[in-house]
């Protein structure tokens, strides 16, 4: 059995499931402009904006995986409610690194190699999340 990779409210990150390729990670730190006559205007930090996290991934159907992936990350996405990230790197609990709470802003699709009846071979996703934070 393939060792999980990350974990996303009910949805498990793996070679059975969907596989993410990368993991693009942004941070945003706020700025607030003031108008200074004559001169360039003056920055006033206003603090930490949402963090946002990007998780582009394949799923071959046809040797793992399975067709209906990408069904349950926008069943996980239309709960509404942020949900608990954790990767999954050690096989124990002490390597694992919660990573707080986060929603889900878009799940893309994108299907290709098809076989006869129109099943796809090759499901290319990305998952796009918006931090929420450490607590519900």
């Amino acid at each position: 059995m393939p060792q999980p990779m990350m974990r996303l409210g009910e949805y498990v990150f793996s070679l059975d499931t969907a596989v993410y390729q990368s993991m693009s990670r942004t941070s945003k730190y706020n700025w607030a402009e003031q108008a200074r006559i004559g001169r360039n205007p003056s920055l006033q930090y206003t603090g930490t904006g949402a963090d946002t996290l990007s998780l582009p991934g394949i799923i071959f159907p046809t040797f793992k995986g399975k067709l209906r992936q990408l069904e349950a990350m926008r069943a996980e996405a239309e709960k509404g409610t942020p949900l608990l990230l954790i990767d999954l790197y050690g096989l124990n609990k002490v390597n694992r690194n919660v990573l707080g709470y986060w929603c889900i802003t878009s799940v893309k699709e994108k299907t290709s190699d098809y076989l006869a009846g129109g099943i796809p071979q090759k499901i290319e996703f990305t998952l796009d999340l918006k931090y929420f934070g450490d607590k519900l």
